[in-house]
């Protein structure tokens, strides 16, 4: 099947590239704003797969600062978004270790016994130090509380009723398809192709043509079953990358484009939540915002966002180089939720659901190639997320809807999406832009909490 474009994953960015996007394309008049190449007279045909059953799959809870989604939206917070609440009371608590069961270095125990010890003066509560001071960037005053699965049904709903995106959930993509040139140039390259990379000449580099679909109606061990369906080609100019830290799609081109010099870096963070109804007796409010670390290990960070009619959103992130074979990151979850501080709202509250999300924590100095002949890659794999300031749902959204401008730009233009025009247009606004000035700042924030929580902490405060 032929498009004009078609799209990897339904996240954030993917989101705010459809959004962006969507909104251009035809005008108000009901005529194309641009033509399609593929279907002439109509609007460009645009399709997304989304591997997950459904566009809200998932269990997560976020706090955004919202820049970019207030561009796309200006009017959110009246948008009627379930679940979503304004930032209001917002703390960073040091969590100090009620049972003495963590790896705590010699000078962070001194530092909490002298807490303890002049905890009359702080503001101290429940084994819990309230930080008095916090780097700016810690704090999301002004943003809203999310819940991601609520807030994608939503972003998906105001998509698909402009008429001009179809989103296909259920539907994952197998791997990205290249030209019959990149195919002769790596079939004419003997050796391991993980040594020998495609030749980057402009005559002979790899364009991606489109995607194939993942074959349904297998059985367990991949072989054809009842209602077997062989996955469909997609052929189409541009190719949209935006399937999570660690997509299949994006690992593939990896392996086909490598990555650029001192960009190999990997850092990962298991994210482990929950989600639950707090007690009905709870103080806690809608838009309440809680950031800890310190417990159950110094390094793990969690939170806590309370979302409207007492339902909150908690979990840890665990960082990949814990490598213990009996502290699992359910097992931190379950420490973390039950110190004094956190387990006196949780208490005699109800579990709705749980789950987990890899997070890539490399930044910027895991970006991957941009751009290339005929493909772009926006959000988390395309390493948009801020680890400095715990945000990643906002950065995800500009990059698609800088994309989207980018492509729009072309498109009007009746420009071919090249590497050179895509660099251009896309990775010009990208680096001109907000998330490009915080990524850099952010760049090697993590490098000291492989150390200890000391010299990370410092690293964050220098940054």
């Amino acid at each position: 099947m032929d498009a004009d474009i078609v799209c990897v994953g339904f996240g954030p960015a993917t989101a705010g590239f459809l959004t962006t996007l969507s909104k251009q394309l035809v005008n108000a008049d009901g005529t194309p704003a641009v033509e399609s190449a593929v279907a002439p007279g109509l609007p460009p045909q645009v399709l997304c797969y989304e591997r997950a059953d459904d566009i809200g799959f998932g269990v997560s809870g976020v706090v955004t600062k919202a820049r970019a989604l207030r561009a796309s939206f200006p009017d959110i917070e009246k948008a009627g978004i379930p679940m979503a609440a304004p930032v209001g009371e917002e703390k960073v608590l040091y969590l100090l270790d009620p049972i003495g069961a963590s790896r705590r270095s010699p000078f962070l125990r001194l530092a909490d016994s002298f807490i303890r010890t002049t905890k009359w003066a702080l503001p101290f509560e429940h084994d819990a130090l309230n930080l008095p001071w916090t780097p700016s960037f810690l704090h999301k005053h002004g943003g809203m509380v999310l819940s991601m699965g609520q807030f994608m049904q939503w972003v998906g709903a105001q998509v698909q009723s402009t008429g001009t995106v179809q989103i296909w959930p259920g539907t994952p993509v197998a791997e990205v398809l290249l030209d019959d040139v990149a195919a002769d140039v790596r079939r004419r390259i003997p050796g391991d192709s993980s040594r020998n990379r495609l030749l980057t000449s402009a005559a002979t580099r790899p364009k991606v043509i489109g995607v194939r679909l993942l074959d349904q109606g297998v059985d367990k061990f991949g072989a054809p079953g009842d209602g077997f369906t062989p996955g469909m080609d997609i052929h189409a100019a541009l190719t949209v990358v935006g399937d999570g830290p660690v997509g299949p799609v994006g690992q593939q081109l990896d392996h086909l484009f490598g990555l650029p010099p001192d960009h190999h870096t990997r850092d990962w963070a298991v994210g482990m939540k929950f989600v639950v109804d707090l007690p009905e007796d709870t103080p806690l409010k809608p838009g309440t915002v809680l950031h800890t670390f310190g417990y159950p290990e110094p390094e793990i960070f969690g939170f806590l966002y309370v979302h409207p009619d007492r339902v909150a959103s908690l979990g840890i992130f665990v960082p990949s180089w814990f490598d213990s074979p009996v502290r699992t990151t359910y097992r931190y979850l379950q420490h973390w939720m039950l110190h004094p501080y956190l387990w006196r709202y949780l208490k005699g509250g109800k579990l709705r659901s749980w789950g987990a999300k890899t997070l890539g924590e490399s930044g910027r100095r895991g970006e991957p190639h941009l751009v290339g002949d005929g493909y772009a890659r926006i959000g988390e794999g395309s390493g948009s997320t801020n680890v400095l300031t715990g945000s990643g749902v906002d950065e995800a959204w500009a990059t698609g809807a800088q994309l989207a401008e980018a492509v729009l730009e072309l498109l009007k233009a009746k420009k071919p999406f090249t590497k050179e025009n895509l660099e251009a247009t896309y990775v010009q606004r990208r680096r001109a832009s907000w998330v490009e000035a915080e990524a850099r700042v952010a760049e090697k924030s993590r490098d000291g909490f492989q150390r200890g929580v000391v010299t990370g902490m410092i690293g964050m405060a220098l940054a």
